[in-house]
């Protein structure tokens, strides 16, 4: 798969990109790895994005309620090459069975990604990219701030 210029995507179709992925939140007391799988919506005649994360598990095999939509999705075909093409929020929130404890959008968590071809694929069969910003973490309710480790909380998500 080879990078695509944003471009030179398609100006017209659709198409649905599918990824199980981690996450990484670094909070006060470690680290914890939340699963899911992630559905990612592209309509490219309107540069939206939309989808979300859901079915979510923990390392210590946890399972979580809700979901994370992706909102406010959409694509920039003029964006420099250091950048992402493709950019969405994530809002929503899990709770964890069983327990207190969830996890809930700011407004600064993201997705962000780039989108791949193999010679000819249109429309591009790949994004690549990462999750990145803050979850808000409530236990026995009190609220404290979880980091996501973008490095670490990287996908790439298939047709």
């Amino acid at each position: 798969m080879s990078f695509i210029d944003p471009m030179t995507l398609p100006t017209s179709g659709a198409a649905t990109y599918t990824d199980s992925v981690d996450i990484l939140v670094a909070e006060e007391g470690g680290n914890l790895t939340l699963s899911g799988d992630l559905t990612m919506n592209v309509t490219f005649g309107a540069d939206t994005v939309t989808g979300d994360v859901s079915n979510f598990t923990d390392s210590a095999s946890n399972t979580y309620t809700g979901d994370f939509d992706l909102t406010d999705g959409s694509i920039d075909r003029t964006v420099p090459a250091d950048e992402f093409a493709l950019a969405a929020d994530l809002d929503g929130e899990i709770s964890r069975n069983g327990s207190d404890v969830s996890y809930g959008s700011t407004g600064s968590a993201f997705v962000g990604g780039d989108f791949f071809v193999a010679q000819g694929d249109q429309p591009p069969g790949e994004v690549r990219g990462n999750f990145g910003g803050f979850f808000r973490r409530v236990e026995g309710g009190t609220p404290t701030q979880a980091f996501i480790d973008q490095s670490e909380s990287a996908f790439i998500a298939t047709q």
